[in-house]
């Protein structure tokens, strides 16, 4: 059996994922070829859902607005420094991690009004 450059073999299957703003496809690919060219085949139907970035997005706003919407010091300016430190930082946090760096955002906030 032939194996190319990067230990691919044909009949490896591996699965691309394409996590994109609006949504998330999968689909699965098998090796069919090496020589002349790589060539690959489906090896099973692609599938996606509305489950993209953007959808998490609004979903850990939402969350922020239930949490926070009594508190004196919340608005959209912090919601939206909030978002884009959602979008940029560090996303695995445990829920008392993320209220840690949220209040700190919010006192942050607070100081310089």
């Amino acid at each position: 059996m032939s194996t190319h450059r990067h230990n691919i073999k044909v009949g490896d299957t591996f699965v691309l994922c394409d996590a994109g703003g609006g949504t998330v496809d999968l689909i699965s690919y098998r090796v069919s070829a090496l020589r002349p060219l790589l060539e690959i085949e489906e090896a099973s139907p692609g599938s996606g859902s509305l489950c993209g970035s953007s959808f998490l997005n609004r979903i850990f706003q939402k969350r922020l607005y239930d949490k926070f919407k009594h508190d004196g010091a919340w608005d959209n300016e912090v919601l939206e420094e909030a978002s884009i430190y959602f979008n940029t930082g560090d996303v695995e946090l445990t829920t008392s991690q993320a209220t840690k760096r949220f209040d700190s955002v919010v006192s942050l906030h607070n100081t310089y009004e």
